[in-house]
């Protein structure tokens, strides 16, 4: 984009031209100057437009050259005549002030060849901010004039100070970056045949892939500095045709440290064109070829468009296959990668093998305490979580996050990933005041890697603030449900699935805090979402169907949130079999409703099959199974048959004193069911010490 340039009137303007040509001193007054150079001086303000930059640049021409005011007035005339005749990319607003930066080009080519081919470079890279290591660590891409300037020291920083007094570079010490206005670029590229621009395009795409790093957390600066010059790279690569492999791995990592950082309508066309460029130059079945369609389907899968991806995974993986044999970590990565996307798609069978082959081969490859087998591990514990539920998982997770902490530090993404796992199983089997501190380390980690705003952050929000809603803190768990809602709809748009997520964990919280007319329209909007984005038959649109469901029932629309409830059940048998413990939550829900509407025979079987569910998957000193028994119970009391009730709320209340504590609000509820069982039997004394 152009920059705005503020004109300055013309008395200004004379004053800043002479101060700048050291002929009127700081403190004095343009009435000091002899009367034909002050008509000068405005003069030429006037025919630059009154521009700060252009009369800071006359200035130091007039400084530098020792030229006479007449003669720049008569220079400027002519220069503007020569440029607009050829103007090229040059604003005809900006003519004037172009006329004044080819003065000094031209005056500075002549004085320092270097300094000039180092302008003419930087006309191929992003203005505001262009680290110097391009040039330094790129030297031998460049010409032999540049080249030998770049790679020494004395000689480069002559010719910075040489562009420097002629107002054509500024250069920011500590940071070793220089800026350059998009005038000078322009003025630079006007002054090529269309043979030097794609030269100059060549050797600068050259010297960018040499020095961009392949992209891990550990060199996330040095990337942030050179993606804004990348991508003019790329814009580069089009408008000249470069085919260049060298062009290939900058666009593919350029594009890879974008989709890292949540970046991905930035990623997504240097990734495409970093895989159009490797099959041009390569041929399709080439490891490049497979490792930038890989990370293409990386993004796709993150951006929700798991059928595309799909396609693309498999062909790397075949790919990788061929080129290095059926054992390589490279095929453990495509299987990973295969299996997670066949996880996302509840075709868990068909990924647990995927993910036990990959373990096989980077174990054999690396030794078991390499981060890629962490990653294995991590990826099977969580299939196997939501497969099988805990007990299988947990010491895998535990496995995992040892070897990351020990390969990676303490601070790593990685390691924040590998901690957020196990703290959900922590919650899941009820040991809150361990996962806690876990959740609260995950949070911190990625807002110091990531910053506020990345969607890695929303995730360890909202499950913060779940488990802060557990334990019954809710006025601490909204404000960060809130943040991660802001977040994610920023990140995705509004349609994405983990908004729908964070939609849904919100909701519920309004839910239970009473403000239910806020919650429904939530609700709704996450139904849609997963619908839209999942298919109609996937777990996630089960469980917010249940949701809304148990929403209407709580505002007494029991005909309209029966439907759903089924629907629900029906999605989490077909997806999970019959004895799941999400099967059993559909279950319970169903036959809280039956109850409600007073069909009592047809609750009772539903409430047993949900309390046998979860004994089997989550034993029997589970908050949960205190849930099934409290239920069943009311169902037995509601039926009057109170001397078979009072054993199952006896143990639902021991199984939450131990768990929960005595004033766990779940606690309190089955404490009071219980002691209205009590006084129906006669037995106040017990009753009294309840």
């Amino acid at each position: 984009g152009r920059q705005k340039l503020f004109p300055m009137d013309r008395e200004q303007g004379a004053v800043l031209l002479l101060r700048r040509a050291n002929r009127l001193a700081a403190d004095a007054l343009l009435s000091s100057v002899d009367g034909k150079d002050a008509a000068l001086a405005r003069e030429i303000s006037d025919e630059v437009g009154g521009l700060p930059l252009a009369l800071d640049q006359a200035g130091a021409y007039l400084e530098e050259t020792g030229c006479g005011l007449d003669d720049y007035v008569t220079l400027l005339k002519q220069r503007f005549k020569e440029l607009a005749e050829r103007r090229g990319g040059v604003d005809a607003d900006h003519l004037p002030v172009a006329a004044t930066f080819l003065t000094s080009f031209e005056k500075l080519a002549k004085q320092n060849a270097a300094a000039a081919e180092l302008l003419q470079a930087a006309s191929f890279l992003a203005p505001d901010a262009i680290p110097e290591e391009i040039f330094n660590k790129g030297a031998a891409k460049f010409g032999p004039v540049l080249k030998a300037a770049a790679g020494d020291p004395l000689q480069w920083n002559d010719a910075i100070a040489a562009a420097m007094r002629f107002s054509l570079l500024e250069r920011s010490p500590g940071q070793k970056v220089l800026a350059v206005h998009r005038m000078v670029q322009a003025v630079a590229r006007s002054r090529m045949s269309a043979e030097e621009s794609a030269q100059w395009a060549e050797q600068v795409v050259r010297a960018m892939n040499t020095v961009f790093p392949g992209v891990e957390f550990a060199v996330w600066d040095r990337c942030e500095r050179l993606v804004p010059s990348a991508q003019i790279c790329a814009a580069l690569v089009d408008e000249y045709h470069l085919s260049l492999r060298g062009a290939a791995r900058l666009l593919n990592n350029a594009g890879h440290y974008l989709y890292q950082r949540a970046r991905y309508a930035e990623a997504e066309p240097l990734m495409r064109r970093a895989v159009d460029i490797f099959e041009g130059s390569n041929g399709p079945d080439h490891p490049n070829v497979a490792t930038s369609l890989n990370n293409l389907a990386l993004l796709l899968q993150a951006t929700n468009r798991l059928s595309e991806a799909e396609p693309l995974y498999r062909r790397a993986l075949v790919i990788w296959k061929k080129a290095h044999g059926p054992d390589h970590p490279k095929v453990a990565r495509g299987l990973n990668n295969l299996a997670s996307l066949l996880q996302a798609t509840n075709r868990g069978g068909e990924a647990e093998p995927l993910m036990r082959r990959a373990l096989v081969i980077d174990r054999h490859s690396y030794g078991p305490d390499h981060p890629d087998v962490a990653q294995d591990l991590s990826n099977l514990a969580s299939l196997l979580y939501s497969t099988n539920g805990p007990g299988e998982a947990e010491p895998l997770m535990r496995r995992a996050l040892v070897i990351s902490e020990k390969s990676l530090g303490q601070d790593h993404p990685t390691v924040a990933i590998r901690l957020n796992n196990l703290a959900q199983l922590l919650q899941a089997t009820n040991r809150l005041g361990e996962a806690e501190p876990l959740m609260r380390r995950v949070v911190q980690i990625f807002e110091t890697a990531y910053g506020l705003e990345h969607p890695q952050v929303a995730v360890s929000l909202d499950n913060l603030a779940q488990l802060l809603q557990a334990t019954n803190r809710l006025d601490e768990a909204e404000p960060l449900m809130r943040r991660a809602l802001a977040i994610d709809e920023r990140a995705y748009g509004p349609d994405h699935p983990d908004v729908a997520m964070s939609l849904s964990t919100l909701a519920e919280l309004l839910r239970a805090t009473n403000r239910l007319n806020e919650a429904e329209p939530l609700m709704r909007r996450a139904v849609d979402i997963f619908e839209g984005s999942n298919g109609p038959d996937h777990p996630n649109v089960a469980k917010s169907l249940n949701n809304l469901a148990q929403l209407l029932q709580a505002t007494n629309r029991l005909s309209e949130a029966e439907p759903l409830m089924r629907r629900a059940l029906a999605i989490d048998e077909r997806s999970y079999g019959p004895d799941h413990p999400d099967v059993a939550i559909d279950l319970n829900n169903l036959a809280g409703l039956l109850r409600d509407t007073n069909r009592l025979d047809e609750a009772e079987p539903l409430c047993h099959r949900a309390l046998g569910i979860w004994e089997k998957a989550l034993g029997p000193e589970h908050p949960q199974v205190a849930t099934g028994l409290n239920n069943v119970a009311m169902l037995l009391k509601a039926t009057n048959r109170l001397g078979e009730a009072e054993p199952l709320y006896r143990r639902a209340l021991a199984i939450f004193e131990t768990s929960l504590g005595r004033d766990h609000p779940s606690t309190v509820t089955v404490r009071g069911n219980f002691g209205v069982l009590l006084l129906e039997l006669r037995r106040d004394e017990e009753a009294d010490k309840l």
